[in-house]
C-alpha cells in the first residue's frame, strides 16, 4: 500500500511468522437498491451520516430523482419529494448546514443551461425554489462546496460556450447570492471541483481552461476573500470530471477523472503540510469520471461515499465508501524552520509522530521551484515508530551571506520511499558584533512597513529555549518562526509575510513575540500589500 513520492503507511498485523499487508481504504457496498447507473449527478453531505443524490444522466436520459444514502444502515432511499427541481445534469449541489443543501444550474434534457436555485430540507423532504434578483448566470460544469455556517462557494463553469472565472457565495440564512471579487483567482474553468477543507476555506483542483487540462491547486479563504495558488511537489496529473471531498483534519480526498484516459487514483491533500499524497489501494473503484463523492460528517470523520460515474464501458451504479483502512501519514510534521546566521543556516524540525521512519534528507535550492541539491551524505536517523514529539536539526555552513536559499525536508521509510516537506527559506547575513550580547533584547524590524518580508533581530545573552512567533491583533498565532534551543548570540530571522500554511497574510499590523523561559518582548510590525 505504498507509492513512491508521497506515502501512506498502514497498520502492520502479524499472523504467525508473516506480516499482513496494510488494509485497503475503499470498500464496495451492496445496498438492496440504489439510484441506478448514473453520471453527472450531484452528491453532497446532508446531515447525520447521510448523503443526498439528485439528478444526472442515465442511458434513458436526464433524470430528476432525489435519493438519500444512510451510511450506518447501508441503504439508499428514494425520497420522491413533490414539487422538485426539473431534470438536469452537470449541476452543482452543496451542503449549507442544518440538514439542508443548495442546488444550482446545470443542463436540462434539451441541453439548455439553467440558472435556478433550490434548497432541499432533509427533515421535511422538501425542495424549495429560491428566487434571487442577483445570482450567477446560467451555467453547467461548475463546482460548488460548503464553506462553513450556512454558506456555499461556487466557482467557474460553462456559460453559453465560454468558460467562466466568477466566484459566488450563497448564504442559505439570507437566501441570497453575492458575487465576490478577489484580486487573484484561478483561470476560467469547467469540469473542475471544489471541496470544503475546514474553517471557512475550500480547495480547488484541476478542470479545463483555455490552456487545456489543469493540475493547479488553489485555496479560497472566505474571511480574507482571497484565492491562493498552492505550491507542492508530487500531485495529481492534469484532469477533468474528478471529484473531491473533505475527510477531516484540513484534508481533502480526490478520486478519478479523465487525464487523457479514465483514472482510478486516490489522492489526499493536506493543507497544513501543503502536500498531495497518493494512497494506493489494491481494492478500489474502477477508473471513472463524472462520479459523485461526498462526506458523511464534517466533524473529522474520514468516511466518504462514492456513487456512480462513467466507466470505460458504461454508466455505473456502484456504492463505495472510503475509510477505516490504513489512512495515516508516516510522519506528522509540526514545524520545519530555517534560521539564518553569519555564514550558516540552522534547520530545525519537530515531528508529532512517526511510523516506520528510517530518517531524513535535507535538500537545498536557490529557487523555490528550481533544482535541489542534497546536503547530507548519510541519512539523518529518525525514531522509527514513535507517538512522542521528536526534535531534529541540521546546520548548513556551505552558504554565502546575502543569498537566499530554499530548503526541503524529505522523510524516508524503511522501504526507501519518501515524502517531501517545505520549502522554507533563509538568507544568511554577516553579524557586525561578534561579542556575546550582555542582555536580552529585541530590535526593531527592518524594513517596517514591509512587503513582502522583513528582518527580525534579537540578542540572547545565554543559551535559551526560544519561541519567536507572529500574532494577529486579536491574539491568534499566524506564524511560528523559531521554536527550539538557540545559542548565546545576536540572531537575525527573515519573515516572508506568510502564515503557517504558506498563505499570504493580508495588509495589517501584526505582533511579533520573542519568548524565553525568563524573558518576553513584543513589537508591532506592519505588512503592506
Amino acid at each position: 500500500m505504498r507509492q513512491i513520492g508521497y506515502t501512506f503507511l498502514g497498520l502492520l498485523l502479524v499472523f504467525g511468522a508473516g506480516i499482513a499487508q496494510p488494509a485497503d481504504d475503499w470498500t464496495l457496498k451492496s445496498p438492496a437498491s440504489n439510484p441506478g447507473a448514473t453520471s453527472l449527478h450531484g452528491l453532497c453531505y446532508i446531515g447525520g451520516d447521510c448523503v443526498l443524490f439528485f439528478g444526472g444522466s442515465t442511458s434513458a436520459g436526464v433524470i430528476d430523482a432525489t435519493w438519500v444514502y444512510d451510511l450506518s444502515a447501508n441503504s439508499w432511499s428514494n425520497r420522491n419529494p413533490d414539487p422538485k427541481p426539473g431534470a438536469r445534469n452537470a449541476h452543482a449541489l452543496a451542503y449549507v448546514g442544518s440538514d439542508q443543501a443548495v442546488l444550482f444550474g446545470g443542463l436540462n434534457s434539451g441541453g439548455v443551461g439553467l440558472d435556478d436555485t433550490f434548497e432541499y430540507d432533509y427533515g421535511s423532504n422538501t425542495w424549495t425554489a429560491i428566487p434571487a434578483a442577483t445570482k450567477p448566470s446560467a451555467r453547467s460544469a461548475t463546482a460548488m462546496a460548503y464553506i462553513g455556517g450556512s454558506k456555499a462557494l461556487l466557482y467557474g463553469g460553462l456559460v453559453g460556450t465560454n468558460r467562466n472565472d466568477e466566484t459566488w457565495l450563497y448564504d442559505a440564512a439570507a437566501n441570497s447570492w453575492t458575487q465576490l471579487n478577489p484580486i487573484a483567482k484561478p483561470p476560467a474553468l469547467i469540469w473542475h471541483d471544489l471541496a470544503y477543507i475546514g474553517d471557512d476555506q475550500v480547495l480547488l483542483f484541476g478542470g479545463n481552461s483555455s490552456s487545456g487540462h489543469s493540475d493547479q491547486t488553489w485555496l479560497f479563504d472566505l474571511s480574507a476573500n482571497t484565492w491562493t495558488q498552492k505550491a507542492f511537489g508530487s500531485h495529481p496529473t492534469p484532469r477533468i470530471s474528478h471529484k473531491m471531498a473533505y475527510i477531516g483534519d484540513d484534508q481533502v480526498l480526490l478520486f478519478g477523472g479523465n487525464d487523457g484516459t479514465l483514472d482510478d487514483e486516490t489522492w489526499v491533500y493536506d493543507l497544513s503540510a501543503n502536500l498531495w499524497v497518493q494512497d494506493p489501494n489494491a481494492v478500489k473503484p474502477a477508473a471513472r469520471k463524472e462520479l459523485g463523492l461526498a462526506e458523511t460528517s464534517l466533524d473529522g470523520s474520514r468516511y466518504l461515499v462514492l456513487f456512480g460515474g462513467m466507466t470505460a464501458t458504461d454508466y455505473n451504479q456502484e456504492t463505495w465508501t472510503f475509510g477505516g483502512g490504513d489512512y495515516s501519514l508516516p510522519v506528522e510534521l509540526e514545524s520545519f524552520v530555517a534560521q539564518a546566521g553569519d555564514g550558516k543556516i540552522l534547520l530545525t524540525w519537530r515531528t508529532q509522530s512517526e511510523i516506520d521512519c528510517a530518517g531524513y534528507h535535507i535538500y537545498r535550492g536557490t529557487a523555490k521551484d528550481g533544482d535541489r541539491q542534497r546536503l547530507n551524505s548519510q541519512l539523518i536517523p529518525a525514531a522509527g515508530t514513535s507517538t512522542e514529539p521528536r526534535d531534529y536539526s541540521f546546520i548548513d555552513r556551505r552558504v554565502t551571506n546575502g543569498l537566499t536559499y530554499f530548503y526541503f525536508l524529505q522523510d524516508q521509510d524503511y522501504n526507501g520511499l519518501t515524502v517531501w516537506h517545505g520549502p522554507v527559506e533563509a538568507t544568511p547575513m554577516a553579524t557586525p558584533n561578534t561579542q556575546i550580547p550582555e542582555s536580552f533584547a529585541m530590535h526593531p524590524n527592518f524594513p517596517n512597513p514591509f512587503n513582502p518580508g522583513t528582518w527580525l533581530s534579537y540578542d540572547l545573552p545565554t543559551e535559551s529555549e526560544v519561541e519567536l512567533a507572529v500574532y494577529s491583533l486579536l491574539g491568534t498565532r499566524v506564524r511560528l518562526l523559531v521554536q527550539g534551543v538557540q545559542s548565546a548570540d545576536s540572531h537575525r530571522i527573515y519573515w516572508n509575510g506568510l502564515d503557517d500554511r504558506g498563505a499570504e497574510l493580508p495588509t495589517g499590523v501584526y505582533l511579533v513575540q520573542l519568548k524565553t523561559p525568563t524573558e518576553r518582548q513584543m513589537q508591532r510590525v506592519t505588512l503592506i500589500k
